[in-house]
């Protein structure tokens, strides 16, 4: 419920598999919610926030699922607006390691680590306002950043090793600032 709380304190929730559970955790159109301390593993989803203002999701483990991450904001449950995602370890999802969704606007996604996540680490697909700064990107198997239809984002202060920055489609007015590509391209 909005304001609600979730600390695991390390604490494991596991799934039975991709393909048989759907969302380890699932923020359904709440506000001021927080999800902090989880390993979360095996689900179509790691961590979905559908809708709602102001969650926080935040120093989490979320490995080997679909997609670690997703806002969507394109839901019967509204936009998602001013979401924190900070301070994460993102691991071996099959898809993405942060999929922000179309109707989300001004999310933070900042000090994240993505490590071999399958199509794009931090994949941002019609945000608005998006903040991405400061994180690391490693080895991801298709795009680190992969930004199509973003507008008025704010990309600074990022790491991307061995992987490509890839801005494509109707985005514009966008600003890139101390961004550092190591054996990658833009």
């Amino acid at each position: 419920t909005s304001g609600a709380k979730l600390d695991c304190a390390g604490h494991k929730i596991e799934g039975l598999g991709k393909k048989s559970s759907k969302n380890g955790i699932l923020l359904d159109g709440v506000s001021d919610a927080e999800v902090r301390g989880c390993t979360v593993v095996g689900f179509d989803r790691g961590i979905r926030v559908r809708g709602g203002k102001g969650v926080k999701i935040e120093k989490n483990t979320v490995r080997e699922n679909r997609t670690g991450i997703e806002t969507a904001g394109s839901t019967a449950k509204g936009q998602v607006l001013d979401a924190l995602i900070a301070d994460n370890l993102l691991e071996r999802n099959e898809l993405d390691g942060v999929h922000v969704g179309i109707g989300t606007v001004r999310p933070r996604v900042t000090r994240n680590r993505f490590v071999q996540n399958g199509q794009e680490s931090l994949n941002l697909c019609g945000c608005v306002q998006c903040a991405v700064t400061e994180n690391v990107v490693e080895e991801a198997k298709g795009a680190g950043i992969y930004a199509r239809n973003v507008s008025g984002a704010y990309f600074a202060d990022n790491l991307i090793r061995r992987s490509f920055f890839y801005v494509r489609g109707d985005s514009a007015h966008n600003v890139f600032a101390r961004n550092v590509i190591d054996d990658g391209s833009f």
